[in-house]
């Protein structure tokens, strides 16, 4: 094999240059068996720089085909928000999400409570408007029960009290001298949909304008009145962001 040496270092210079197999074939004129065990574990710079380029471009390519979907996704509730937003109850989800719901994140729907009430309502049309899998989790004082609580809110949502994930929150100096309101803890229902996330933003824009063009109407009617109290009304439109971005 030493003779070969310099013909071996040679393939291996061509290959660092980013010649191809056959190149080096041509130029070396050997088997191209022999040369791919030569140079088969050689990385070259540009085969790094275009496998990186690839990977950029195949992340770009992704990026702007799920950013196409969140926008379909976020045009057809939002042209639909009349109709749906009619139904109160709707309606008052998307007013909870607002306030109470987690929107740090555009790929996921998730919102925390510890009244009943709201996580009923919550819980009810995360399923009715995603088909993904809901993710429950309640957090608790370490000095809860926590069969009790999974019990609890396993009866109230009509599920299995093991998909219930519990946080234990510590509690120093125990719960001597105060009362915890948060008697069933804090509970958490969350789905991974990034579409479901989009069509959720589109209905809360559609409730802010509606607020909008709601209060400047008011607004308007009042400055032309001349009832007690409305004098200073007059004149003095509120200024809305074009859109919420709070959390």
């Amino acid at each position: 094999m030493n003779r070969y040496k310099h013909v071996r270092d040679k393939a291996v210079e061509l290959r660092r240059k980013g010649y191809s197999l056959t190149a080096i074939q041509e130029r070396l004129q050997l088997n191209k068996t022999t040369i791919y065990y030569w140079i088969k574990d050689i990385k070259t710079q540009l085969l790094v720089r275009s496998t990186k380029k690839c990977h950029i471009a195949a992340g770009e390519a992704s990026r702007k085909k799920f950013e196409k979907k969140r926008k379909e996704a976020y045009d057809e509730f939002k042209n639909m928000s009349e109709s749906l937003l009619s139904d109160r109850y709707l309606r008052d989800f998307i007013l909870l999400y607002m306030t109470e719901g987690y929107r740090r994140n555009r790929n996921s729907v998730s919102i925390s409570n510890s009244n009943p009430n709201i996580v009923v309502v919550s819980h009810y049309w995360l399923k009715k408007l995603s088909n993904r899998p809901i993710d429950y989790g309640v957090q608790i004082h370490i000095d809860n029960d926590e069969s009790e609580i999974k019990g609890f809110w396993s009866r109230l949502l009509n599920i299995d009290p093991g998909l219930i994930r519990i946080t234990r929150k510590s509690n120093s100096g125990g719960l001597s001298g105060r009362v915890w309101r948060s008697v069933h803890g804090v509970f958490q229902v969350r789905t991974s949909d990034t579409y479901f996330r989009s069509k959720i933003e589109a209905l809360m824009d559609a409730v802010q304008e509606d607020w909008k063009r709601g209060v400047n109407r008011e607004v308007a009617q009042l400055g032309q009145s001349t009832a007690p109290g409305t004098q200073g009304f007059a004149g003095s439109n509120p200024v809305f962001p074009t859109k919420y971005d709070g959390v």
